[in-house]
């Protein structure tokens, strides 16, 4: 990341220049991946200190554009391949008879966590905590498992079902901003979602969101709908503008080429032709 940060600050608009110099703009955006200045792109999100996850594509367009020109993920994947797998594999600990210390630190931690619950009972004792998970260390997972289910308490501090109606309608109002613009991004949830501001929050309470999920399932677009809507409104301009249309002026209004194309965006572009 040679240039791109400056004491312990990142140089958001340097790495955007180099990810954009490196990887074509309409490739992103079928991909997914627009990039834009707002605090909710991607590209500035994956390089703060989060527990976010990312995708493989995001981590790749990311490491290619900042890498040296001499790293190549081809002769990383190849060099992984050629890891063994078995030599880091973990081993468990035989099942032996159990001895007195060991029914004793279970007992020890069984009360704990009755008492105090997992994430205190590991903070206040945690060389109980570490010897249990070095030699017993199936028997610690499983019960914390379970304890962490027992006592799972449900939040009702939000009103999800307004949560949820208050969230669909911003989604409606971006939805209407961007119906007729030829120029907008592939309408994925990843993009709706990087336009709300709780978007982290909507992502991780779908569950709890039926509106918001019904949205996503209705309005999301996949590539070959990304493809049609471009095609369809270039098609649109191209005969109100011109009175004709040719193949190359289509897909280059449409910001589409040929190698892009998906076989149903392929046919109905032939059939657009004939017609």
């Amino acid at each position: 990341m040679s240039g791109c940060a400056k004491v312990k600050q990142v140089k958001q608009g340097d790495i955007h220049e180099r990810v954009l110099s490196r990887w074509p703009a309409d490739w992103l955006v079928q991909q997914g991946l627009a990039i834009h200045n707002e605090s909710g792109c991607w590209l500035q999100a994956i390089f703060r200190k989060h527990r976010k996850s990312f995708s493989y594509l995001e981590h790749i367009v990311a490491l290619d554009s900042l890498l040296p020109e001499s790293w190549n993920i081809a002769t990383v994947l190849d060099e992984v391949q050629s890891i063994p797998t078995g030599i880091y594999g973990l081993h468990p600990v035989p099942q032996e008879e159990k001895s007195d210390q060991l029914v004793e630190y279970r007992a020890s931690w069984q009360q704990l966590l009755e008492c105090h619950g997992v994430k205190l009972a590991r903070l206040s004792h945690q060389a109980l905590y570490a010897w249990l998970y070095r030699h017993d260390r199936r028997w610690l997972l499983e019960f914390n498992r379970q304890h962490y289910q027992s006592r799972a308490r449900e939040n009702h501090r939000v009103d999800w079902p307004k949560r949820d109606r208050v969230t669909c309608r911003q989604l409606l109002k971006i939805l209407s901003e961007q119906t007729w613009r030829l120029d907008s991004p592939r309408l994925s949830m990843r993009w709706y979602l990087s336009r709300l501001p709780t978007g982290a929050m909507v992502e991780k309470k779908l569950s709890k969101m039926p509106l918001t999920r019904l949205f996503f399932k209705r309005y999301c677009e996949d590539i070959t709908d990304y493809q049609v809507r471009r095609l369809a409104f270039a098609s649109g301009l191209l005969v109100q503008k011109e009175g004709t249309l040719r193949r190359w002026r289509l897909l280059r209004v449409a910001g589409l080429s040929d190698e892009r194309l998906t076989s149903m965006s392929e046919r109905l572009l032939s059939d657009v032709l004939e017609d």
